[in-house]
């Protein structure tokens, strides 16, 4: 199987969020958000997080599975952070894992945020105790740059953050 991976658009905001509800579900300890907070958005509120200029998810398409994978990006809003791009709610469905979907899906974020004028960094944050993705992160140029304690409560037991960050390079002038 060979997915393409590529860009959401408004079209996709409703299997987009199945997906998302699924990874909610299945990786509690993966993310901030929750099923239950997730599943009050409605479509039409989910197509600006997902397909904007500075706002956008990247995901794996296989024709016949459909959407296997995602990864998002925003831009910080504040005028003294717009240099900094955040990666976001990356998930592959346990099935498709082991293909290399994550790192392609990564690959793509990182270029797309590469041509959003004035990005200079990326960031991301990921739970201490997820090996594989701490390992698709370095592999991508990402540096752990500080441990965030207690970061996420789920039901009741405590978890880490790592803070990431990755350089971009500098557009020519």
């Amino acid at each position: 199987m060979e997915a393409t991976v590529r860009r959401l658009a408004a079209s996709d905001a409703a299997v987009y969020h199945e997906l998302r509800l699924r990874a909610l579900r299945t990786e509690p300890t993966a993310f901030a958000s929750t099923a239950e907070a997730e599943e009050r958005r409605t479509v039409a509120e989910i197509v600006p997080r997902i397909a904007s200029a500075e706002s956008f998810v990247v995901g794996a398409f296989d024709p016949v599975a459909g959407l296997l994978g995602v990864g998002g990006f925003y831009r910080e809003a504040g005028p003294k952070m717009q240099h900094i791009g955040w990666i976001w709610g990356m998930f592959v469905a346990p099935e498709f894992r082991g293909r290399g979907l994550a790192a392609r899906i990564l690959a793509s974020l990182i270029a797309d945020a590469g041509r959003v004028p004035g990005i200079q960094q990326l960031q991301l944050r990921v739970v201490s105790t997820n090996a594989a993705a701490l390992h698709l992160y370095e592999s991508a140029g990402f540096k752990r740059v500080a441990l965030l304690p207690r970061a996420l409560c789920v039901d009741g037991v405590f978890y880490d953050d790592v803070l990431m960050v990755r350089a971009m390079p500098r557009a020519a002038s």
